[in-house]
């Protein structure tokens, strides 16, 4: 479940929204109601790391178009 922080909350408790993208998921960060960033654990950002270098390689062996 991904938790949405405002900004000033997200620094004053940053452990707390750590522990939150660790245990549950993306944390989504937003300054005056935009969201501006997201907090992920890392073995989740690792696997998006690999999901984009695969596209990455299936892309280039197409060929031209």
């Amino acid at each position: 479940m991904m938790g949405s922080w405002q900004l000033q909350e997200a620094k004053q408790r940053f452990s707390e929204v750590v522990r939150k993208a660790h245990d549950e998921g993306p944390q989504i960060i937003t300054r005056h109601g935009d969201e501006v960033a997201v907090i992920l654990d890392m073995a989740e950002y690792r696997r998006d790391q690999g999901r984009r270098a695969g596209l990455q390689g299936v892309s280039s062996c197409r060929g031209p178009t």
